[in-house]
């Protein structure tokens, strides 16, 4: 199997500056050399061949090439990706063992934007890089039942943050941020799935269990903002083939923020864990219209998401306050 892909793209690089109230009119680009807008091209080249050796082995081993390029001499060039895997699956069960390779280029208001608290753009960021190995183990004990469980490591490089800067503007010291390429980062996990349908009722249930930690310092530092245990479940019934009740609930834990971690400007030390109630009710009728409720936060939880990475409280949030109870209603139709 293989592939190519081609894009040209022409992007806003910077935010329009307006002062005026009807800034859609009057705003205007800042100076940036060049111009406030790029050209870029992408090409990708990608194939994957797949060998059985034995009837229950397949060998799969692929790559992807990539190529960047902004303006005339702008953009991160050439990028390689490997793919390897083994997938062994007798009768019910399947193993998997896989080592890849990706990247994300950081995107044009990463390279090239800017606010009043980060003065100083950063064109020749290079992509995020990450290396991810991975084990899965799973079970299809028949068509009504399903469990897998999988770890995995992922270590990422080149890792875009925000770093406090400065520089001289007519012979001034200013004191701001950049986006800048800080390091590395290291993450465990393990995650597992458990499906099961009996008559019309659906189940499903998963748990997600994530370690982040900075290794671009000397020693480890905790990743913030991320929950370290996070579990989902829900149910979907169907009446009548025309009836669709569906509940589901997503429970997080708490993540923690503050001097012992990355996000060492967040004056709380976590944001608490919750756990949120989502539903819904669906009814299909004349074969293509379906009319649907969908409530979200049932049970009106106050809750909140991390602020960004640099939140310090004052400048920005260090904890944004998420929707309460609401409702949302849809007619849909399929032709």
């Amino acid at each position: 199997v293989g592939g190519l892909e081609y894009r040209q793209s022409h992007i806003q690089g910077d935010y329009l500056v307006g002062t005026d109230e009807y800034v859609e009119e009057t705003a205007y680009p800042k100076v940036v050399e060049g111009g406030n807008h790029f050209y870029g091209t992408d090409v990708g080249l990608f194939l994957q061949a797949s060998y059985y050796p034995l009837k229950d082995l397949n060998l799969i081993a692929g790559g992807r090439v990539d190529h960047n390029s902004i303006r005339m001499n702008g953009g991160y060039g050439h990028v390689f990706n490997p793919k390897l895997a083994v997938i062994y699956s007798p009768s019910n069960f399947v193993f998997k063992g896989i080592y890849t390779e990706a990247f994300k280029d950081a995107g044009y208001w990463t390279k090239y934007g800017t606010t009043p608290g980060r003065l100083l753009s950063n064109p020749t960021l290079e992509p995020e890089r990450v290396q991810n190995i991975e084990f899965t183990a799973s079970w299809q004990a028949n068509s009504n039942l399903y469990v897998d469980i999988s770890a995995y490591n992922s270590m990422y490089s080149n890792v875009i943050g925000t770093a406090d800067v400065s520089y001289i503007s007519d012979g001034d010291t200013i004191h701001t941020t950049q986006h800048q390429a800080l390091g590395s980062i290291d993450i465990k996990g393990v995650m597992s799935r458990l499906n099961y349908k009996f008559h019309n009722y659906t189940f499903y249930l998963n748990y997600t269990f994530t370690l982040p930690y900075n290794t671009s310092e000397d020693e480890k530092v905790r990743v913030g903002d991320i929950a370290s245990h996070q579990v989902n479940g829900g149910v979907n019934v169907i009446y009548f083939d025309k009836l669709n009740v569906n509940l589901r609930g997503n429970w997080v834990g708490e993540k923690l923020t503050g001097s012992e971690t990355t996000i060492v400007n967040n004056p709380l030390d976590k944001i608490d864990p919750y756990i949120v109630l989502n539903g819904s009710v669906s009814y299909k009728f004349y074969n293509s219209f379906t009319l649907q409720l969908i409530g979200n936060n049932l049970l009106n939880t106050n809750y909140y998401h991390p602020g960004v990475r640099s939140a310090n409280g004052a400048y920005y949030a260090s904890r944004i306050p998420q929707y309460e109870r609401h409702f949302f209603l849809r007619l849909l139709f399929n032709f």
